[in-house]
């Protein structure tokens, strides 16, 4: 599951088009084109909707690039570069970018990345071992409580 703010597009249908769309401007390989797509739908923001056309917008990476992919009727009809589609983000009830774009590109990186769950456990874990004696531990001095 995604995180806050982020959705999952991977199991929308992908057309011919989307696919060639996606080797020819991120030259992905041919072969693989179909699974590094699902992957940088896996974890997207919504840019916008049109509301005659009733096509999503969505906002993905792939290898530190921004791609949106235009989702009709839970097929994914085409893929865009960022500076393909930023002029038609008004169609998208979008008048202008984001305002903090960085930190827009920031959070669906951070949510393509996430370390596995039990990896962030070990993190608390040792975190919690950092912080010192604890009441319960019978180690800490009269002058720590």
């Amino acid at each position: 599951m995604p995180p806050k703010g982020l959705r999952d597009f991977s199991r929308v249908g992908i057309s011919r088009h989307a696919l060639e769309r996606f080797t020819e401007r991120f030259g992905a390989i041919e072969a693989q084109a179909e699974p590094e797509l699902r992957e940088v739908l896996k974890c997207c923001r919504r840019v916008g909707t049109n509301p005659r056309s009733r096509a999503i917008a969505v906002l993905g990476l792939y290898r530190d690039r921004p791609a949106v992919a235009i989702v009709q009727a839970a097929t994914c009809t085409t893929v865009l570069t960022w500076a393909q589609f930023e002029p038609k983000l008004a169609d998208f009830g979008r008048p202008t970018v984001a305002r903090k774009w960085g930190r827009y590109l920031a959070r669906i990186a951070q949510g393509t990345h996430e370390p596995p769950v039990s990896r962030r456990l070990d993190c608390a874990s040792e975190i919690a071992s950092d912080r010192g004696p604890t009441p319960d531990s019978g180690v800490m001095r009269r002058n720590d409580r």
